[in-house]
């Protein structure tokens, strides 16, 4: 007597009625290798990314104002007044030489050594390239310059930067700034001095990771599916079993 393993294989050999099982589950997990393989290889370019990705350091100061009779929308944009004006940020450019060392944000790493061929393109037709350069690197600040008016009248000042050491001597100089600057008439305390971190603020590993790795996970998924349902279109094949 022929094994029932055979009598299934006969059955759909000879018109028995056939059930072919190409669920979204089987066909993945018939190609669980492929989705495994598109997701280790896109981790390995998010974590190549991630490399050439030079790290931030952010550092924070924080002083006390006492309330005035101005609102906050208007308190908040007297001092993001003071601590971006042209002439404090310029002040600051010269006092640490930064317009020569070029080390305010991965955008201006390398500037330094391109200043002769880049600042005439950047500048006006009036504008001299040392004041081109200057203009561009206070637009850095002004980026990566955060000011947040807190409870109680404190105010935090953060600013984040390539090196840890730079980012305390600019957040410390913004605060002192806005503490001497007459527009606010009130008396203010210094509660915290920036001290330089001692660890990178971003990029952020764990999260650039996670979403890495389930960008990877899906994009597997997804071309695993689309692979095999195109397989099975083009050669009609599938899992059959007898009904």
């Amino acid at each position: 007597m022929p094994p029932a393993s055979s009598n299934a294989a006969l059955r759909s050999t000879v018109g028995y009625p056939c059930k072919k099982q190409n669920s979204p589950q089987k066909i993945v997990w018939v190609r669980r290798e492929f989705a495994l393989g598109v997701f280790l290889l896109t981790l390995v370019v998010g974590g190549t990314i991630l490399s050439f990705r030079p790290p931030l350091y952010t550092a924070s100061a924080s002083f006390k104002i006492e309330r005035q009779k101005a609102e906050i929308p208007v308190l908040q944009n007297n001092i993001e007044q003071i601590a971006t004006s042209d002439t404090f940020l310029w002040t600051l450019i010269e006092t640490y030489q930064l317009d020569q060392r070029a080390a305010l944000t991965p955008e201006t790493t390398y500037l330094s050594k391109w200043r002769e061929s880049w600042a005439p393109h950047k500048a006006g037709p009036n504008e001299q390239p040392e004041h081109a350069l200057k203009s561009f690197i206070a637009d850095v600040i002004r980026k990566h310059l955060v000011i947040t008016l807190m409870p109680e009248g404190i105010i935090l000042v953060e600013y984040s930067a390539p090196t840890s050491g730079l980012a305390s001597k600019v957040a410390n100089a913004v605060m002192m700034e806005i503490i001497r600057s007459e527009k606010l008439s009130a008396r203010k305390k210094v509660l915290k001095n920036a001290r330089p971190p001692e660890f990178f603020s971003e990029p952020n590993i764990s999260r650039w990771l996670t979403v890495t790795g389930l960008l990877g996970a899906i994009l597997g998924i997804c071309l695993a599916y689309l692979l095999g349902y195109i397989q099975i279109r083009k050669t009609g094949s599938g899992v059959c079993t007898a009904i």
